[in-house]
């Protein structure tokens, strides 16, 4: 009796007819984070003419959404000390300006809104004697930090 009952069961279950779906679900899903890249110039040798020491260069980035761009404070550094200096540094995306810094005591930002592939931008820097008529001898250095990060207040986005 129990080879019988055995055998049915085997029977059932061997026997059992798969059955098709006449429909569907086919789904496909990424999560994209959120990235900003920069490369910032080398260290720039500055020109001077009287009172001032200007230069530029080229800079680029890239962002994936809205993003604020950040500069620390300014060093302003001079190997004289009767220099009286001040000093700017000034980015552009390409031909308007984005962040400008010519503070000592706080940083300051920018925002870009959208999604940008590698962007060239230029660094300009400037230095300039706030009493004497011209630069004093000596070594003048001024530096600012340049970071980036998402701006989650900014532009339309998302869905």
């Amino acid at each position: 009796m129990i080879k019988k009952v055995l055998i049915a069961a085997v029977s059932v279950a061997l026997s059992a007819p798969a059955f098709a779906a006449s429909s569907g679900t086919i789904e496909g899903e990424v999560t994209v984070p959120y990235a900003c890249n920069v490369v910032t110039p080398a260290l720039e040798t500055l020109t001077a003419a009287g009172a001032m020491a200007t230069g530029s260069a080229t800079w680029s980035f890239n962002q994936n959404d809205d993003t604020t761009y950040s500069l620390s404070a300014l060093t302003l550094l001079s190997s004289n000390p009767e220099a009286s200096i001040s000093g700017a540094i000034t980015l552009t995306d390409g031909s308007v300006s984005l962040v400008s810094q010519s503070s000592e005591i706080s940083s300051t930002s920018g925002d870009k809104d959208g999604n940008y592939a590698t962007t060239d931008g230029t660094v300009f820097y400037q230095i300039s004697e706030t009493v004497a008529p011209v630069l004093y001898a000596g070594d003048y250095d001024i530096s600012t930090t340049l970071s980036c990060a998402q701006n989650v207040g900014g532009g339309a986005g998302g869905f």
